[in-house]
């Protein structure tokens, strides 16, 4: 009896690992056809798009195609594995009330835009790598605050008075950030180990003070 049972529980949990497969397997196929199927409608902004990734494929011949390539593919990989996961678990939409003027808004978000540039711009030029730990330190705070936007989420929770849950925080998609990183960290030690910035950081910053 008991081998039996056992027999079951295994041919069901085959089933059920074969209906997953299937399932994930469809609803890749569904994130796909969506994804060609916005490009359609929307001609204009795809001649866009193209002749971004144009311009940047014709600057990597310069430099690294292998990079500019890794980089362009991890961009469309994280958007594919977050419709995937969309589409897999959907949640209820919730609004986005625009509390204050429209432009003050809009300003507000270029301005953020705008200096997250300035840490990216100094990681990527001759200044870099800086030459004491206070600079690297200094450094660090900036591309926090501005380039991952965590000013612009004070900015919207603090003085705005927007709740959380008004601005996309919450716990339903928590693990997309850490898949999106994951992407992108695991391409770049792919084409380009040397130029992770996270690493250069570490290596300069917490191993070279000893």
């Amino acid at each position: 009896m008991f081998g039996y049972t056992a027999k079951a529980m295994d041919v069901a949990l085959q089933e059920n690992v074969a209906f997953s497969f299937r399932r994930l397997g469809l609803a890749a196929w569904s994130t796909l056809r969506n994804h060609g199927q916005i490009a359609a409608r929307n001609r204009t902004a795809l001649i866009c798009l193209c002749a971004t990734f144009a311009v940047v494929l014709w600057f990597g011949v310069y430099s690294e195609m292998r990079q500019v390539i890794g980089y362009l593919f991890a961009v469309w990989l994280s958007a594919f594995f977050t419709d995937l996961i969309v589409l897999i678990r959907p949640e209820p939409a919730i609004g986005f009330p625009v509390k204050e003027s429209a432009v003050q808004e809009a300003l507000v978000i270029v301005a953020f835009s705008l200096l997250a540039l300035v840490p990216l711009s100094i990681r990527f030029s001759k200044l870099w790598p800086l030459p004491s730990v206070v600079e690297r330190l200094g450094f660090l705070v900036a591309l926090c605050f501005f380039t991952f936007f965590i000013g612009l989420a004070c900015v919207y929770l603090l003085w705005y008075r927007y709740r959380p849950a008004q601005l996309g925080f919450n716990f339903h998609y928590w693990y997309l950030s850490l898949l999106i990183q994951s992407v992108f960290w695991g391409i770049t030690l792919l084409v380009a180990p040397e130029k992770s910035h996270w690493r250069s950081f570490f290596t300069a910053t917490v191993f070279g003070a000893y």
